[in-house]
């Protein structure tokens, strides 16, 4: 995970908003995961009658970033 959230801030040690914005973004692909591996979400996903996803609501413009589908 370390390389890809250097990947994410393009290599640049300091870029923190590259970091914070990383950072979150894989905590909620794991949470995601971990939701759909967990009872009683795990049965119904596979039953065809849930469906997790993931993204990221940005305060300032509005707009939505799906993660994970």
């Amino acid at each position: 995970k370390a390389k890809e959230v250097r990947k994410g801030r393009r290599g640049n040690p300091d870029d923190k908003g590259a970091l914070e914005q990383e950072s979150i973004d894989q905590h909620v692909i794991l949470e995601v995961h971990q939701l759909r591996a967990s009872h009683p979400f795990k049965e119904m996903i596979e039953r065809g009658k849930l469906k997790i996803v993931g993204g990221r609501y940005d305060l300032d413009t509005g707009r939505i970033t799906m993660l994970i589908e």
